[in-house]
């Protein structure tokens, strides 16, 4: 699995940088959701009449139903902004959200913290290199405050989409950001000993209290700051190749007394994250809310992530909601769409967590290479993704889904499928 996540991931890199120089989250390899990263300049083509664009709250402009939550996620490869200044970016992210609200959706799940890094002046984290081109550089302007705003005057939700631990993705072929900024943050981490190396990239600790403090911190200031909908966290936890890197805080947690095995004790870490998170998220604000997207191999989120999602559904503190990345077809050999949702359906149990699914847009048109005998599924059919909204409408506890991702329903150029795919599930919007 390690190796063929790597060699994916060197594959996407090559791509990307063929195509515009520069990966959620945030998994297993069946899921895609994490590993696949559409490409930066992918441009919106999806034109509508301009009277449409109706004010946000007058009758008959609402494009979906208060009932259930249609998101779309937006990953920082597709933001677009480097180089542009606050009026560009400020027009950017208005064609890209009036097409969102056009469409049908309301909630954009919006990347905003992908490297340990932000899209937003704060003195937590240093600027992303994604708006200059050099971690630590301040770009002029506030592009989450113009992101809220701009959400906010179209009606729709905007939840901030974080990556809790990564700080640098090493692909095999080249290092996301290329450089650190070691003049900020990153240096009080790295003297803390907060950063682990991995071949994979660099990490912050999930063992150490420290750093789940920053993070809780970072999530507060979002939501107490800039208003924004929510906060959520892809399924990147602890990395697959994180080897022996948290044996000193093991072992010093086994000197004081702790009886845990260090599997058992590595998901206690990550539970802990996730209260201080759900607390400080409540805290600065009663009305928003905070998730989590997992990959959808429930067991393999528990074995090699460490990161318990039955506990999170079943029990109250840990998060608002789960969305699983049920990546699939309904002919997946290994994992058919209906089973996994399925699956889902029953582990979200407690009444305070509602539960959503995350969709394969992507997958539109191309070849599921780990389908087994459904792997041409998508290239044949053009209206999974309506009949995937149709079956979760059937769910008892399924309160909505969440498109992977922005680019795949409005990239220019698209293929006949994906366009007769875009045309099917938007009639279910409407």
């Amino acid at each position: 699995m390690k190796s063929i996540r790597i060699l994916l991931w060197a594959l996407l890199s090559m791509l990307c940088l063929s195509a515009c120089g520069v990966s959620p989250g945030p998994a297993a390899v069946e899921s895609l959701g994490s590993l696949y990263e559409p490409d930066k300049e992918d441009e919106p083509d999806f034109t509508y009449p301009q009277s449409a664009l109706l004010t946000p709250g007058t009758p008959g402009s609402t494009p979906s139903s208060e009932d259930e939550l249609r998101g779309v996620w937006i990953s920082y490869l597709e933001l677009g902004f480097q180089g542009l200044d606050q009026e560009a970016a400020a027009a950017r992210l208005a064609s890209m959200f009036d097409q969102i609200r056009y469409f049908g959706l309301n909630t954009v799940f919006f990347q905003i913290r992908p490297f340990a890094d932000a899209l937003y002046p704060t003195e937590l984290f240093p600027y992303s290199h994604l708006l200059t081109g050099e971690q630590g550089k301040d770009p002029g302007y506030d592009l989450l405050q113009l992101a809220v705003t701009a959400a906010h005057e179209r009606g729709l939700a905007l939840h901030a989409w974080i990556n809790p631990y990564r700080i640098q993705l090493n692909t095999g072929e080249a290092l996301v950001p290329e450089a650190l900024d070691t003049d900020g943050p990153y240096a009080k981490w790295s003297e803390a000993g907060w950063v682990v190396q991995t071949g994979t990239g660099q990490y912050l600790n999930p063992g150490i209290a420290e750093v789940r403090e920053l993070i809780a911190q970072g999530a507060a200031e979002v939501v107490s700051r800039y208003g924004v909908d929510g906060v959520q966290f892809d399924d990147y936890f602890y990395p697959d190749d994180f080897g022996d890197s948290d044996q000193a805080q093991y072992d010093a947690y086994a000197a004081a007394g702790g009886t845990l095995s260090r599997d058992d004790w590595r998901r206690e870490q990550v539970n802990a994250l996730l209260k201080a998170v759900y607390a400080a998220v409540k805290n600065a604000s009663s009305t928003a809310v905070f998730g989590v997207s997992p990959a959808a191999d429930i067991e393999k989120n528990y074995t090699n992530k460490y990161a318990d999602v039955a506990k999170w559904g079943s029990e109250p503190g840990y998060v608002d909601y789960l969305m699983p990345q049920d990546y699939f077809g309904f002919e997946n050999a290994k994992m058919p769409f209906e089973a996994v949702a399925e699956e889902w359906s029953r582990l979200v149990t407690a009444p305070q967590v509602k539960f959503y699914l995350g969709l394969a847009a992507y997958k539109t048109g191309e070849e599921d290479v780990y389908a087994g005998t459904g792997k041409t599924e998508w290239q044949t059919h053009d209206d999974i993704l309506k009949r995937q909204v149709e079956f979760s409408r059937q769910l008892a506890n399924c309160s909505g889904f969440s498109i992977y991702s922005y680019s795949s329903l409005f990239g220019e150029n698209p293929s006949a499928v994906r366009q007769a795919e875009r045309n099917n599930l938007s009639s279910l919007l409407k």
